[in-house]
């Protein structure tokens, strides 16, 4: 057991790597939507649930 309980490692992740995963997760989103307008119907719906079903929910843990 450490000496120090408050210098135990956290098992959640930054807070600088959270806010990676939830801009990662709009880009995602974003670039879906963009190439859902150019009429690309084969990676823009891999981008939206990339973004949607797992980068951001990923961020919010």
């Amino acid at each position: 057991m450490p000496a120090n309980p408050s210098q135990s490692p956290s098992p959640k992740a930054s807070p600088h790597f959270r806010w990676k995963l939830f801009a990662a997760g709009l880009v995602a989103i974003t670039a879906g939507y963009v190439l859902l307008a150019a009429n690309d119907i084969t990676v823009a719906p891999v981008l939206l649930v990339l973004g949607y079903c797992i980068l951001v929910p990923l961020a919010f843990l």
